[in-house]
């Protein structure tokens, strides 16, 4: 298996679980979106891997935005997942992007002060 088939098959795994864990009512949400965070940091390294993007294998938890950003401008990524509707891709990158980034601000190497799922109580308050 190579580095990026093993990243996909790990953003799969956490995926699943964040999914399980979303459906149990008496799971608390930071640890649902801990796996979401840990998916979506695989599958963006995962996807700049596989573009053979330099600086992918770096051990960030910045890793789907740059993805993104990356593939914004890819038409094979508009072929693949937009009917190759080229301008409909890049307007739907845009408009995720900021959802992502906050998803990505999860990682406690990149919340900073902010919140973040894996230590929760470490947040300040008003942040």
């Amino acid at each position: 298996m190579d580095r990026g088939e093993a990243f996909r098959t790990q953003a799969a795994s956490d995926l699943a679980v964040f999914g399980v864990l979303l459906s149990m009512d008496e799971v608390p949400a930071c640890h649902c979106l801990h796996y979401l965070q840990m998916a979506t940091e695989k599958l963006g390294r995962e996807l700049r891997t596989s573009a053979e993007q330099h600086g992918a294998e770096v051990r960030s938890h910045v890793a789907i935005v740059k993805a993104l950003r990356l593939l914004r401008n890819r038409r094979e990524a508009a072929d693949a997942l937009f009917d190759g509707d080229f301008d409909a891709w890049r307007v739907y990158v845009d408009r995720v992007l900021p959802l992502v980034a906050a998803i990505e601000r999860l990682a406690p190497a990149v919340a900073g002060n902010g919140e973040n799922p894996e230590y929760p109580w470490e947040a300040t308050p008003g942040v």
